[in-house]
Formats: C-alpha cells, sequence, structure tokens
C-alpha cells in the first residue's frame, strides 16, 4: 500500500475538503477559518486507518489482448 499522505484539495469560504492519497477516503470540515479547518482534517487524517480503494472499475484485458 502508498504511503499514507494528506492533500488538501478543496478550499471554499464554508467547506475544506482533504483526501487521503492512499486510500482516497475524503475529510471535510466546515469550519470557516482555514488554519481551524486543516487542523480538524489533519486531525481525522490521523485517527483513520486506509482501506484498499474500490477497484471494481479497473477492467481486467483478456490474455489475447496482453503483449507477453
Amino acid at each position: 500500500m502508498p504511503t499514507r499522505s494528506l492533500q488538501i484539495i478543496k478550499h471554499y469560504p464554508r467547506e475544506t475538503i482533504g483526501i487521503c492519497e492512499a486510500c482516497n477516503q475524503q475529510f471535510k470540515s466546515y469550519l470557516p477559518q482555514p488554519d481551524k479547518a486543516a487542523w480538524e482534517i489533519q486531525t481525522r487524517f490521523d485517527e483513520h486507518e486506509c482501506k484498499p480503494a474500490h477497484r471494481s472499475h479497473l477492467r481486467i484485458a483478456p490474455e489475447s489482448e496482453c503483449d507477453v
């Protein structure tokens, strides 16, 4: 599993959104001050346990399509 890291992806006036780059879990804060919102998201990120990202959308190519 990739190393966990948090990326803040959106700063809105009333919402800040962060995402775990390892498992794609989103974290939201509705605090209006950016520093407090970032702290809240970082705290939630630190407490979460990564789960594997859902991969059902991936297509497995038949062997006939693979270059071996």
